[in-house]
């Protein structure tokens, strides 16, 4: 195992800079009179005569006594050692001469090889000065190169020191292990104490901004949608609200041919990844059969290469209770597509015997059920009644002028898909929800119908900030449970506290309907025919075209 990247797992890089240099008191010996200077001697090994001068009073009183001595060396500083640890400086260094000569006392060790003196020194040495290089160390005791390096992997293999790049230096570092726990220990509490909570209108002005919401954070073109899609894959809405509010909410100018072009390549998916019976346990259903898609059926839009990581695992799969729902017809088409793959409509109802209408009933059962999904986002408009020409202008027209749903067609959760563990999928959802939210906490989860559930999100949450990678603290005041941040949303938010935002009229199904949730008042359901107005971090809730409720909702 490369423990380059094992030291990842439980040290944030740079420690050593983030918690002010309290290890050093911590680690560094506390020398108060010569009985306490000889106990560092004797664990230390030997210290550099330049690095000591602080305790020459004492040192003198033991080399008066015969307890320690100066140590010289040709070509090299002298070195503190104890009479204990004279042996094992010998064996290192024959030519060296003791000022004074000492008696070694009975009992202790007298024979050293060289190559374990060497460890030895080493070892101790490493256990008082925290992150160094080789080079440094071997400076340090005047050892050669080469004798500071098999020192150091000695003890690595030993498992007495790590290695890794603690300071943010280029060069690779080492570091005592139990030295290594103790400075980590220090930074997350360094690191915690620099964190001050934000109220809750303040993170509202700031997930605005953060979503793109505001004229000036909107994203432009393909590339934009292509980085919304990143930012809120995962989140179920309504799919005909998808092209009417939520992107437009967010890019300017959105124009519908940019999402086919970004489907037919590939780029995009959607699929419905939670039904209802999702949520059933194996064999039970409600004896109701599976309604077809319609523009009230929440959806997901996704990176195509997500979708192994995005859907339920295997073991909350619970395909033949779906199936169970479905038409006869919508059956005989599943076990088509499992036959033989992606189809053409026109090839469903050539081998079906089925008509265009029935065909069309049949993939939205599918769709429904989260079994399938098109290569194309307009197979989709056609099924939910909509085209590209009324998203964009709002226009009504005709059943009989909407295209069939072209496109091939294919399973969601194909067998070609890659199999990925339930520790990497709720990783991906883990960084997933912080790049949607920038903060993460248990309220915001209820947002989230397709997530998992918050104990299994929240262990790995602990374990990214052990290793450095987000944030702990109270980002957020008034919300109840642990709060996790990436660490450059941090100076976001709290500039969210200096800007003011327009008062903003968003779609119920919105992502940032945290109506109930975080902030007072009722809640505004996520559902066709309600709003929501953000104003400034102020919230209120209305049906379309009817105020019910206003809540300016302020944190306290």
């Amino acid at each position: 195992m490369n423990l380059d990247h094992v030291i990842f797992y439980i040290f944030p890089r740079k420690v050593c800079r983030e918690d002010g240099g309290a290890w050093q008191k911590e680690a560094w010996p506390l020398v108060r009179d010569a009985d306490e200077l000889h106990d560092v001697l004797l664990s230390a090994g030997a210290l550099p005569n330049a690095e000591a001068l602080r305790w020459l009073s004492y040192f003198e009183v033991l080399r008066s006594v015969g307890r320690s001595t100066l140590v010289e060396r040709s070509g090299a500083s002298p070195l503190w050692v104890a009479t204990e640890r004279w042996p094992v400086v010998h064996a290192i260094w024959p030519d060296a001469r003791p000022r004074p000569e000492v008696a070694i006392p009975r009992g202790v060790r007298t024979v050293w090889p060289r190559e374990e003196a060497v460890v030895q020194l080493v070892r101790g040495r490493i256990e008082y000065i925290g992150p160094t290089t080789s080079e440094r160390l071997a400076s340090d005791l005047g050892l050669s190169p080469t004798d500071a390096e098999v020192g150091l992997l000695t003890l690595e293999t030993q498992g007495a020191v790590l290695r890794g790049r603690f300071t943010g230096e280029a060069e690779l570092e080492w570091c005592d292990r139990r030295l290594l726990a103790r400075i980590h220990r220090l930074t997350m509490e360094g690191l915690r104490r620099q964190i001050a909570p934000v109220s809750r209108e303040q993170f509202m002005r700031f997930l605005v901004r953060y979503q793109h919401l505001q004229p000036e954070t909107k994203h432009r073109g393909q590339m934009g949608l292509l980085a919304l899609v990143e930012q809120l894959q995962g989140f179920e809405a309504p799919a005909g609200h998808w092209e009417k509010y939520i992107l437009p909410a967010r890019l300017e100018e959105y124009d519908p041919s940019w999402m086919d072009a970004v489907t037919f390549m590939g780029q995009v998916s959607w699929s419905r990844l939670r039904p209802t019976a999702w949520t059933q346990q194996a064999g039970e259903t409600n004896g109701r059969p599976m309604k077809p898609l319609t523009r009230s059926t929440p959806i997901s839009l996704m990176r195509s290469e997500d979708i192994s990581w995005l859907s339920p695992s295997q073991d909350q799969a619970v395909e033949p209770a779906l199936l169970d729902l479905l038409g006869s017809n919508a059956r005989a088409a599943h076990e088509a597509f499992v036959r033989h793959g992606a189809l053409f409509p026109g090839q469903i109802g050539a081998m079906l015997q089925m008509l265009p209408t029935q065909v069309e009933d049949v993939l939205g059962e599918l769709a429904s059920a989260g079994l399938v999904t098109s290569d194309g986002y307009p197979a989709l408009r056609t099924l939910i009644k909509v085209n590209a020409h009324a998203a964009r202008h709002r226009m009504r027209r005709r059943e009989h002028q909407m295209a069939q749903p072209a496109g091939r067609w294919t399973l969601v959760r194909s067998p070609l898909l890659p199999v990925v563990d339930d520790e990497k999928r709720i990783d991906h959802w883990c960084r997933l929800l912080l790049r949607r939210y920038g903060v993460m906490f248990r309220d915001l989860i209820a947002n989230e119908s397709a997530a998992p559930r918050w104990g299994e999100l929240i262990r790995n949450y602990r374990r990214l900030e052990a290793r450095g990678e987000i944030r702990y603290g109270r980002f957020v005041d008034g919300v109840a449970g642990e709060q996790f941040a990436l660490p450059e949303t941090i100076p976001l938010l709290r500039a969210a506290g200096e800007s003011s935002t327009l008062a903003l009229v968003l779609s119920g199904t919105d992502p940032v309907n945290l109506t109930g949730r975080i902030v007072a008042g009722p809640r505004v359901p996520a559902l066709p025919g309600h709003s929501i107005t953000i104003n400034n971090g102020g919230l209120s809730s209305a049906f379309e075209k009817k105020v019910v409720v206003t809540t300016s909702v302020v944190a306290s």
